[in-house]
């Protein structure tokens, strides 16, 4: 008993040092400058594009008329995936902000071609080897905002950029549908036994992504969209809500859970209309489709929980911000 006991008080008193290791040790603000050329593919939006393919994942287990819970098992050709997706979507991200990378006196211009370069030569390499299907979506996923984001009409219109990213959603979904279902084959896929209700909660999925996003495009912009932000709060409402409704109606246990618990936000943004409330609105159901999904695909939890405090480190000794967090501050 008393070996235990001082177990128990040695562990909190480590624990407590190295906390306080990684929060105050001036030697962080120099090993995060190293990191400037991480951070260029803005990891924390892996928290969406990730979740995105498991659900996808997910609704193809609805096809074989599986309902997965807690899958532990390792695939390589998923794996594969991830790292391609990941990669992919990288390159989008450098793309989309190179003018302002190529600003940035601690980044070298050079060096972020080369890691594009590399970065979408893998990303674009790897799905070859896991199968055609998931080859054709990856280029069409780089392809399709390529051609989107060098169009500057188009990168100001809001409306066109919620759709474009709702339609890079429904890629990613397709993505994780289809390492599922060709089981491990190259050319072969069953889609013929596919029955209503996995393609209903495919799109199901897909106006969730479309409600999220209608968001954090009024959040991220500072014209309101359909001139009036409140409008656009109801539009994303009635969306969830239809999606709630149709779930409970399917008996679908992971969109009618996830859909429950992230209403409340929405009709509290739609109410008040405030800026935090937005905030919450976008944050709080994307945490929470993360977490439900996770007790699915447990993999998933260890990838976000590493990038959640690695950014969060990050973030800390680099700009003296907290962040990522669940944190609203007050108006």
């Amino acid at each position: 008993m008393i070996i235990k006991l001082i177990i128990v008080v040695v562990l909190y008193f480590l624990t407590n040092y190295l906390i306080k290791f990684l929060k105050v040790n001036p030697i962080h603000k120099k090993i995060v400058l190293y990191l400037d050329y991480v951070f260029i593919y803005r990891p924390t939006l892996f928290f969406t594009i990730w979740v995105v393919i498991c659900l996808g994942m997910y609704t193809a287990y609805l096809t074989n008329g599986y309902i997965p819970q807690w899958m532990f098992e390792f695939n390589i050709k998923t794996c594969l995936l991830f790292i391609s997706i990941s990669c992919i979507m990288g390159a989008i991200f450098i793309r989309e902000q190179q003018e302002a990378l190529e600003k940035n006196e601690c980044l070298n211009k050079d060096n972020i071609r080369l890691l594009f370069n590399i970065t979408l030569f893998i990303g674009l390499t790897i799905p070859l080897f896991i199968n055609i299907y998931n080859f054709i979506l990856g280029l069409i996923l780089y392809l399709f905002r390529y051609f989107i984001f060098r169009k500057e009409k188009v990168q100001n219109n809001l409306l066109i950029n919620c759709l474009s990213s709702t339609f890079m959603g429904i890629i990613l979904l397709l993505s994780g549908f289809f390492i599922v279902q060709t089981r491990g084959n190259y050319f072969s896929v069953d889609l013929i036994s596919i029955s209503y209700i996995p393609v209903l909660v495919f799109l199901l999925f897909s106006l969730c992504s479309l409600s999220i996003f209608l968001l954090i495009e009024i959040f991220e912009s500072k014209k309101n969209l359909f001139d009036n932000r409140r409008i656009t709060v109801s539009i994303s409402t009635v969306l969830l809500l239809f999606v709630l409704l149709i779930s409970f109606y399917i008996n679908d246990p992971l969109l009618s859970i996830c859909t429950l618990v992230s209403f409340p936000f929405y009709i509290y943004a739609l109410l008040r209309n405030m800026d935090k409330d937005i905030i919450r609105a976008i944050r709080y159901p994307l945490f929470i489709f993360n977490f439900f999904v996770a007790t699915i695909f447990p993999y998933l939890a260890i990838a976000v929980i590493i990038i959640f405090y690695f950014s969060k480190y990050y973030y800390w000794h680099r700009f003296n911000l907290h962040y990522p967090t669940f944190l609203i501050n007050n108006d």
